[in-house]
C-alpha cells in the first residue's frame, strides 16, 4: 500500500472514531501505561517502547487505539492486522494468517502449511492449516449477504482455537468490521481494561469475540 493511500486510511480511521468528548491527555497516558504494564509491547524490542508508546497515547487522544501501520497496514506494537471482511470472503483468510505468521510463533502456534480452497462450484470455502481443513462457509448453509461476517468471525475462531490449544493467553479480537475490519491480538486482561474504559473509547471501535460477531 503506497504512502498516499495508507495516508487516506489513518484519516478515514481518526474521523469515524473521533468524538467530540477527547480524553485528557492524562487519562489516555494512564490507559496506555496500564496496557504497557499487561505486556502491551511485549512482542517490541525495548528501543522502541516510547515511540509507539507515544502513537498510542495519541490514538487514545482520538477515541482508539493503535499504533503506526507499515506498508502491509499492520500496526507497530505488532498486535494489529488489517481483516477486511470482504477480501476474506473472496479467499484471504489464509492470506490474513501468514500475515500474523510471526506472532503467532511466538505464542506457540506454529502455521506450516496454509491454504484457501473453494470447493463445490465455489460455493463451499475452506482454509487449510497444517494438513487440516477448518470451514469459512458454505452458501448451501448460509446467504451471500452473510459471507463477510462468517469470514471475519471464522478468522477470529480459528486463530483463537489455535491459541488456546498452545497454552497462549493472547486471544484475537475483531475490530469494527466490513472494508474497514481489523483484527487485534489481546490478553482477556487487557480486553477487560478496553471495556471498562468505555467512556474514553468510541464503542464502534471496542474491540468484540468472534462469539459477539453472530
Amino acid at each position: 500500500m503506497n504512502s498516499q493511500r495508507l495516508n487516506g486510511v489513518f484519516s478515514r480511521i481518526k474521523s469515524f472514531f473521533c468524538r467530540s468528548d477527547k480524553p485528557s491527555q492524562e487519562d489516555a497516558e494512564q490507559a496506555v501505561s496500564q496496557l504497557i504494564q499487561l505486556g502491551f509491547l511485549k512482542y517490541l524490542p525495548e528501543t522502541a517502547h516510547d515511540v509507539v508508546r507515544a502513537q498510542l497515547i495519541e490514538s487514545v487522544r482520538n477515541n482508539y487505539l493503535d499504533s503506526e501501520w507499515d506498508d502491509e497496514c499492520v500496526s507497530a506494537d505488532k498486535r494489529s492486522y488489517p481483516a477486511d471482511a470482504e477480501n476474506l470472503a473472496e479467499g484471504d483468510v489464509g492470506k490474513c494468517l501468514r500475515g500474523m505468521r510471526a506472532i503467532l510463533s511466538t505464542e506457540g502456534v506454529s502455521l506450516n502449511a496454509v491454504e484457501d480452497r473453494f470447493t463445490d462450484s465455489h460455493k463451499r470455502y475452506e482454509v487449510w492449516i497444517n494438513g487440516t481443513p477448518h470451514l469459512i462457509y458454505d452458501l448451501n448453509e448460509i446467504s451471500m449477504e452473510e459471507i463477510w461476517g462468517e469470514a471475519f468471525r471464522r478468522l477470529i475462531q480459528i486463530v483463537n482455537l489455535f491459541l488456546e490449544e498452545a497454552g497462549s493467553n493472547e486471544r484475537l479480537f475483531g475490530i469494527a468490521g466490513g472494508n474497514d475490519g481489523r483484527v487485534i491480538f489481546l490478553t482477556p486482561t487487557m480486553h477487560e481494561l478496553l471495556v471498562e474504559k468505555g467512556d474514553i473509547f468510541d464503542e464502534r471501535w471496542t474491540p468484540v469475540t468472534g462469539d459477539d460477531l453472530r
